[in-house]
């Protein structure tokens, strides 16, 4: 286990770190081609957020790596038969990262850093 993992660590574990900031990757749920799983995306953006929280961690900053959002903009993948892609509106997305700052901010941390692990996640209103 790793002590900066909020998925993995119990609340008497948790609440005994004074947390400074928060990392959250975000990916998508699509096919990628006939060869890759569908959490690709999120896979390799959680693995970059252990990382580098071992990295920060290591140099003493106390950072807390949140569970993945596994869901992404996939309008492009919707089309593909039988795809199976997992797609949310931008507007959406915007919402998740909306509550998931004022819920940090609640529990004290104020500073969070966003990872994005696919490329068609747009951080705008869709009009």
């Amino acid at each position: 286990m790793q002590p900066f993992v909020l998925s993995e660590q119990t609340y008497a574990t948790i609440r005994q770190t004074q947390w400074e900031a928060a990392v959250l990757p975000f990916g998508a749920t699509e096919p990628h081609n006939l060869h890759m799983p569908y959490g690709t995306d999120v896979y390799q953006v959680d693995e970059i957020g252990r990382r580098a929280c071992w990295f920060a961690w290591d140099r003493g900053a106390r950072v807390l790596l949140l569970p993945a959002i596994p869901f992404g903009v996939n309008t492009n993948h919707l089309k593909v038969p039988a795809g199976h892609a997992i797609s949310v509106m931008p507007t959406t997305l915007l919402k998740i990262l909306g509550d998931v700052c004022e819920s940090l901010e609640a529990a004290g941390i104020r500073k969070l850093m966003l990872l994005n692990g696919h490329g068609g996640n747009e951080l705008k209103p869709f009009m």
